[in-house]
């Protein structure tokens, strides 16, 4: 069972991460590069789990859609209203953690 916290179809875009891999990297660069590669990486490991959960392998939950939430919202009825659908989603764990 993997748990997403964005939508399946949601891809990353590495240009987002292109001013914090650079301050971060005058420091560690590995660590500059690992955050240049954060949205490739994340990529292919979503469609990888994308084709294992075609062939019945695993179960992804994630939300249809994360509505107006964004990482830092604090915005109390927007975290309860995704929470609640995450919770509904889990419905589905039990019939396939018993196949």
């Amino acid at each position: 069972m993997i748990i997403l916290t964005r939508p399946k179809d949601y891809r990353r875009i590495s240009k987002n991460d292109e001013k914090g891999a650079k301050l971060l990297s005058v420091m560690y660069p590995s660590a500059g590069q690992d955050v240049m590669n954060r949205g490739e990486v994340y990529n292919r490991q979503v469609d990888q789990t994308v084709e294992l959960e075609k062939q019945g392998k695993v179960l992804i939950v994630a939300p249809s859609d994360i509505g107006q939430m964004k990482t830092l919202t604090k915005d109390v009825t927007t975290i309860r209203e995704l929470y609640l659908k995450g919770y509904h989603d889990a419905s589905s764990i039990p019939a396939f953690v018993n196949e």
